[in-house]
């Protein structure tokens, strides 16, 4: 029931040749930008075809790759060139860029945590361009591999062809908690026990500030300036959704309890400040003061229906996506029912939802003209052959239409669902 309150890549990437755009932009990774927005400022094609302008395997030998890798674009470099860079997990666990254009190996490719580590992944770089950070998923400090007491590594984004990092810090239970990069360049994430928010300086690596972390947010927050504060927001398993203040530590600006628990991130418009978030069964609208606006309709009923990523806003902020999973729906119908919904930012009430048979998770991003990309993480083998695939479906107000389908590699887990799109083309 909807209430209104008063008051990248893994074992490939792909490029899909779009129309160009003049405009040039970088896609932060995990959130695709500062407020966790995924949306961006290109517009890509609407005819029922697409082109694979290049693919390119990571590393060679590198083996299975872990399918919570991130992929971000960056415009940066002395040479002002364009890179996409992303991680490999399981067997290998590097962190790598490549050229946007062609996907050509002359960049480099980074060992980046012990092979066995069960992967790490890329969380983003920073609003000026000039650092990218990859975060292993290393436990203990004292494992005795080339990742020994580090999880989070720094690299210069345009220089440093080695992929020498520029910093290497280790935080004991930081793992598995996606850093991201803030407004100010400071990058921010958390660690789970001791539980506590940090914000870390990008040029050496250097604790900033922490804090006590009680809302236990799985992903990260997203931040709002509001003409005298920069806010950093997060939502967590517990029932809170909190704002910090970025230049200070200890100091909440804003606490708003739920009645419902949630993983996903929130989505901020820039615009209005108005907070988005996925909790329990449907979406819930703050102000940046932490003030109720409405909580949405709620979501279907099929096996274990949830939405554990952070949704992605429409260009003029009328629309709010967000991509469910599912529990396998049984034999006689060898699927996953997971949905991408479309929520009214005014009301939070269901435009339309559209089956993607979504089995795990991965953020949803949209173009500057309503086209939703999805990876529906599902299988590709035997009686699943042809379902791991990614969709871009055109958002028709009421309804949605598949534009076209393209099918990932043959494991669930090689893909991410993770996706960016630059100007004139998608990765994925």
């Amino acid at each position: 029931m909807r209430k209104l309150v008063t008051c990248f890549v893994l074992a490939f990437s792909l490029a899909l040749v779009l129309p160009a755009f003049a405009s040039k932009g970088i896609w932060l990774g995990v959130g695709g930008d500062v407020w966790n927005t995924n949306s961006s400022p290109y517009p890509v094609s609407t005819d029922a075809s697409y082109i694979v302008k290049w693919a390119a395997i990571t590393v060679a030998g590198d083996g299975e790759f872990n399918r919570v890798s991130g992929i971000a674009l960056a415009d940066s470099g002395p040479d002002s060139s364009s890179y996409v860079f992303g991680s490999t997990g399981y067997g290998g666990n590097r962190a790598y860029r490549r050229n946007r254009g062609d996907g050509s190996p002359s960049t480099w490719s980074a060992q980046s945590g012990r092979n066995d580590s069960g992967g790490g992944y890329f969380t983003g770089v920073s609003p000026n361009g000039k650092y990218a950070v990859h975060q292993d998923i290393n436990w203990e400090p004292d494992w005795p591999s080339a990742g020994t007491g580090v999880n989070i590594r720094c690299y210069d984004a345009g220089t440093n062809p080695a992929g020498t990092p520029l910093w290497a810090v280790f935080i004991q239970n930081a793992n598995g908690t996606y850093p991201k990069f803030g407004p100010d360049n400071r990058l921010y994430g958390r660690a789970y026990d001791p539980r506590k928010l940090f914000a870390l300086d990008s040029a050496s690596g250097s604790l900033v500030w922490e804090a006590p972390d009680d809302v236990q947010n799985p992903r990260p927050g997203a931040f709002y300036d509001n003409g005298s504060t920069v806010q950093y927001v997060v939502s967590g398993v517990t029932n809170k959704i909190a704002a910090w203040d970025t230049a200070a530590s200890n100091t909440v600006l804003w606490s708003h309890v739920d009645s419902s628990t949630g993983r996903a991130a929130p989505t901020i418009d820039p615009a209005t400040g108005t907070i988005y978030v996925f909790r329990g069964t449907r979406p819930i609208a703050l102000s940046w003061t932490g003030v109720l606006l409405w909580e949405g309709d709620a979501i279907g009923s099929s096996p274990a229906e949830s939405v554990p990523e952070c949704g992605a806003l429409s260009r003029d902020g009328s629309v709010y996506y967000v991509q469910s999973q599912t529990g396998f729906t049984g034999w006689s119908t060898m699927g996953f029912a997971g949905k991408l919904y479309a929520y009214d930012t005014a009301t939070g009430a269901v435009n339309w939802s559209y089956n993607t048979e979504t089995r795990r998770q991965g953020a949803p991003v949209v173009s500057s003209n309503g086209v939703i990309f999805v990876n529906n993480g599902n299988y590709a083998a035997g009686a699943w052959a042809g379902k791991n695939l990614i969709y871009a479906i055109k958002d028709d107000g009421a309804s949605a239409t598949t534009l076209w389908t393209i099918p990932m590699a043959m494991l669930g887990d090689t893909s991410g669902g993770w996706i960016a799109i630059g100007p004139g083309t998608v990765y994925f």
